[in-house]
């Protein structure tokens, strides 16, 4: 809330204390919905629209580049390899995408180089197959001359790609919460659109609208990845954000129970709010089987702060013909029904006691009521 926004709820708070409305306010007191700056009747979750998976992917690279941990297939004549013979095949997975890589398995090294008889490790990181294939050439014919130019035979292929290992904690998963999944990723597959496709899709209702990327680095930063947004709004995500590292953890976090209470009808009454969609007071009351307008004048006691709440007055009669007073009811609001003959008992129609919390503003007490 702004400096401003806060200064005039606060002033008219202030007068009504004055008024004596604050110590001992009828049910229908508050200050009127025309009266309050947006930042009090909160933000509509209509229009939240998807994030577009593809900003969830790392951008496809313009070709291979070999580093650490990938398995590359080499055959070079008279060195890794002898003269006149097929290059041999490993044995490997039929069903992996190169099943037919010909050559000698070497592995890339933690300093990115690679090991080949009779000349020193040659540096890959960061290059292309074809462009290892020309620096085991120079380091056959020219560095160590170990082979005429020319008559060299060197033949480089990907053999198995390097993978990334990171955990992924799905608390939305029935049974699974906190069940960390260590899961490894491809190159270029090292994403949290793949980690979460590898352990059960995007998350479900029961998860929050966002992932949480914490980083195996000194710092230990969390990255917050939305997943839904408004129309319009600049999403500032970048290839970065989404790659992920050995170490990494993605975290869908479970939601959490956002609910709010009606006092009045059949007592205090706590409701579930939706995680996408609005809910407006004419709909919360129809909950509590009280037809507006029929309830004329209700309180809404919105909370502000840790430990304050605001007395909004939401006139229902004319909530039916203006929007703009058919507010939305938001996490912790407690709507205190009016005593008429249509909301509780019909001998006692309820009506509750309101007491003064701390900061001396108005709270409900759902444990204790007066009956008319």
């Amino acid at each position: 809330m702004t400096l401003n926004a806060r200064s005039i709820v606060i002033l008219a708070l202030l007068a009504a204390a004055a008024s004596g409305c604050v110590s001992h306010p009828p049910l229908a007191e508050g200050i009127p919905v025309r009266r309050l700056p947006a930042e009090i009747l909160g933000c509509s979750k209509c229009g939240l629209e998807p994030v577009p998976l593809a900003l969830l992917r790392q951008k496809e690279p313009d070709a291979y580049r070999v580093d650490a941990g990938d398995v590359l297939a080499i055959f070079a004549e008279d060195v890794l390899g002898v003269r006149g013979t097929i290059p041999i095949q490993p044995n490997i997975d039929p069903q992996a995408a190169k099943p037919a890589a010909q050559g000698y398995p070497v592995t890339v090294q933690a300093d990115g180089t690679i090991l080949l008889p009779e000349v020193p490790a040659i540096p890959v990181r960061g290059l292309t197959v074809n462009e290892v294939r020309a620096a085991i050439v120079k380091a056959i014919t020219v560095d160590k001359k170990l082979i005429l130019p020319g008559k060299e035979r060197v033949t480089v292929d990907l053999l198995k790609p390097r993978r990334i290992t990171v955990t992924v904690i799905r608390d939305d998963a029935d049974g699974a919460k906190n069940a960390g999944h260590a899961i490894q990723l491809e190159a270029y597959k090292n994403d949290v659109l793949e980690a979460l496709a590898r352990t059960g899709g995007m998350p479900g209702p029961g998860a929050r609208n966002e992932v949480l990327v914490r980083r195996n680095d000194a710092a230990r930063s969390v990255i917050r990845i939305p997943l839904k947004t408004r129309p319009g709004e600049a999403l500032m995500l970048t290839d970065a954000d989404v790659t992920l590292h050995d170490g990494d953890t993605v975290h869908v976090e479970a939601r959490v129970k956002e609910t709010y209470t009606i006092v009045g009808g059949p007592g205090c009454v706590e409701h579930p709010l939706p995680r996408d969609t609005d809910l407006r007071v004419l709909e919360a009351l129809s909950k509590a089987m009280c037809p507006a307008p029929a309830c004329g004048p209700v309180t809404i006691l919105r909370p502000v702060g840790t430990q304050r709440q605001v007395p909004i007055l939401v006139d229902l009669d004319e909530a039916t013909r203006e929007p703009r007073e058919n507010i939305l009811v938001l996490p912790g609001d407690t709507i205190l029904l009016p005593g008429c003959k249509d909301c509780g008992p019909k001998d006692k129609p309820f009506r509750p006691r309101i007491r003064l919390g701390p900061g001396k503003w108005p709270i409900a007490d759902c444990g204790t009521s007066d009956c008319e």
